[in-house]
């Protein structure tokens, strides 16, 4: 039944977003999450202009955004009416069987090059932690698409940036990430990690050692001010994709 309580906005507008995140308790970052989980391409900064007034909330992301703060799917129909809004057709509202799920993600939303190119995501940031990469949805670039990641459109490139993972990694290096590949301790991985809600997230080239409460990163060669392990609280990360390869091998 539809909670009176929670429409005094106009749904899906900034307004309406602002007033249901609040009422719930939720996070944009659990938002993010959420509906790349359903295949939905977004990431950090489109769900904050989302919030902020500087982008709609696009057709395929409607009826997620509906579910996602606990609303009913029988009265989707009548708030989509309200504003002028229709699903597509053939398009999944929320609890109906056929959504195609998508693991893990976080990446920035995805860039439609040539199929035998490969995006490099990712800008350096500088500063103390050198090793960081903002994940703000630039596209550095392309590399020619490794044959065990023909079939995969959501695998990407990264330059590592700093001496931090030396010598196993260098700086200017091209490392291959397949978001689909599991991962486990002693695999290389790069982590995608928010500093503030709100704000793009950070990448960091590292090797894994753990995910529970928190997600534990080694660094190889930590800079005199860093500790060898990187500690991130659980509710930050967005991602852990495993590195499969680097652009010469």
């Amino acid at each position: 039944m539809r909670n009176e309580a929670l429409m005094d906005e106009k749904p899906f507008s900034p307004a309406w977003l602002k007033q249901q995140l609040l009422a719930t308790g939720k996070r944009q970052a659990d938002l993010v999450v959420f509906l790349q989980e359903r295949g939905i391409d977004v990431d950090a900064t489109k769900v904050s202009k989302m919030v902020k007034g500087g982008r709609q909330v696009q057709q395929n992301e409607l009826a997620f955004v509906w579910q996602f703060f606990g609303h009913a799917s029988e009265d989707l129909a009548a708030a989509l009416d309200s504003v002028g809004q229709a699903l597509p057709a053939g398009e999944l509202e929320p609890g109906q069987k056929g959504a195609s799920p998508m693991p893990n993600a976080g990446l920035p939303e995805r860039i439609r090059l040539d199929t035998g190119q490969m995006p490099i995501y990712g800008t350096a940031v500088g500063g103390a932690a050198g090793s960081r990469i903002l994940f703000n949805g630039q596209v550095l670039g392309a590399v020619t698409r490794p044959e065990s990641l023909a079939s995969n459109p959501r695998a990407y490139a990264v330059y590592v940036h700093g001496d931090s993972m030396e010598p196993r990694y260098e700086a200017g290096e091209i490392v291959l990430v397949n978001p689909d590949k599991g991962y486990r301790k002693g695999n290389y991985v790069v982590a995608q990690v928010y500093d503030n809600e709100g704000d793009p997230p950070f990448g960091y080239v590292k090797k894994f050692v753990s995910f529970g409460d928190e997600l534990v990163l080694e660094q190889l060669n930590p800079p005199d001010e860093e500790d060898r392990l990187m500690r991130f609280p659980r509710s930050n990360v967005v991602s852990v994709h495993r590195i499969v390869g680097t652009l010469d091998e």
